[in-house]
């Protein structure tokens, strides 16, 4: 009888984090989404303002002294739109999760590099780290597929 019992809640233990940990996942890869979504549109909407901060930005740092980046950076809001958006919608999913972990990446370490604010640095590792365990746990669905009652 307590070998039964412990059978049962070992496999209702199971399914319950089975379903935290898609939820989790479903919860993490929507607010990514939602926060490039947010931060492209303001970019976007404001863009000659963004283009001069990004100017003033460029020319008083001597790390980022470079042409094919001052070339992409300009189009940065408009990846970040796309990729936003793709990631709510799952729209090539391995593909958007490892372009997004490499963008989040790149300006953490951007970032910390030319000694940008503090909280603003905390923000894109906080938002790299999560993109990195997005692109780890990326087939969750195919783990779950099987279970009818997820």
């Amino acid at each position: 009888m307590l070998c039964a019992l412990s059978i049962i809640l070992s496999s209702v233990n199971k399914v319950i984090f089975m379903r935290l940990e898609v939820l989790s996942h479903i919860v993490i890869k929507f607010a990514l989404g939602l926060f490039m979504l947010a931060q492209s549109l303001y970019h976007i909407v404001i863009y000659g303002s963004y283009i001069s901060k990004l100017e003033m930005y460029l020319r008083s740092t001597e790390v980022l002294d470079n042409n094919l980046f001052q070339l992409v950076a300009p189009l940065f809001p408009f990846l970040e739109f796309a990729l936003g958006l793709m990631l709510i919608l799952e729209v090539y999913y391995k593909e958007t999760i490892m372009m997004t972990v490499v963008i989040f990446c790149s300006i953490t370490i951007i970032y910390f590099l030319t000694d940008y604010q503090m909280s603003n640095s905390l923000l894109m590792l906080l938002l790299s780290l999560l993109s990195i365990w997005l692109f780890v746990n990326r087939l969750y669905g195919h783990k779950y597929k099987k279970l009818s009652y997820l």
